[in-house]
């Protein structure tokens, strides 16, 4: 293996051999600018575009073309878009503070909302089955091979599922406020002298009076 041998006065990579090369300094106060800057584009377009979805300038199938996001975004103004000097907090590196969430981070669903999402999945279900009949049925008689549902489908049928699920869980809400003030209403009418206490409640409830009305 042939010796290297280092002169006196020769360097490496512009400097001294014996000697650390020279740290480049970091850039901190642009890079915290630049960070900061890409926190308040953040900030704003999420708060844009939730005003864009209020005012109905950007529908919901929309969301995933990032050319009708950044058009919607644009239409919106927020108040503080001509504010030359504000007060911000920030932390000790330089960054927007941001205050700690309360509660829990992934938060629990509610029964109604449960409800509404097994209500979905069952009639999501049902509407992919019938498709899926449907458009077999219509490529086969065209002598077309059968290569599954389309995800355009997929999307509408989700919506539809969505709605129908959300109406059928409001009914259901209905029918058992419907069932708990008739009972009331029959308990009073006894109370009250203006019904026998041998009226048959089944009667009463769930075909709204004495006489099955």
């Amino acid at each position: 293996m042939d010796e290297i041998v280092i002169h006196e006065g020769d360097t490496i990579d512009g400097h001294p051999p014996n000697q650390p090369a020279p740290s480049k300094p970091f850039e901190q106060q642009k890079a915290v600018a630049d960070f900061v800057a890409q926190q308040w584009k953040a900030i704003g377009d999420k708060e844009r575009l939730k005003i864009a979805k209020r005012r109905g300038l950007i529908k919901e199938a929309d969301l995933a073309n990032q050319e009708l996001v950044a058009a919607a975004i644009a239409q919106v103004a927020l108040p503080g878009d001509n504010n030359k000097y504000i007060r911000v907090a920030q932390s000790r590196y330089g960054f927007l503070s941001f205050g700690k969430t309360k509660g829990r981070k992934n938060r629990h669903m509610t029964k109604h909302e449960m409800a509404i999402k097994s209500a979905a999945l069952r009639i999501f279900r049902k509407l992919f089955a019938a498709a899926a009949l449907h458009l077999e049925a219509e490529l086969t008689a065209k002598g077309e091979k059968y290569l599954g549902v389309p995800e355009e489908i997929l999307n509408d049928l989700g919506i539809r599922a969505g709605k129908l699920a959300a109406k059928e869980v409001a009914e259901q809400g209905r029918v058992r406020r419907r069932h708990v003030r008739r009972q009331q209403k029959l308990s009073r009418n006894i109370n009250l002298g203006l019904l026998a206490a041998n009226t048959p409640a089944k009667t009463f409830v769930h075909s709204g009076g004495e006489y099955g009305r």
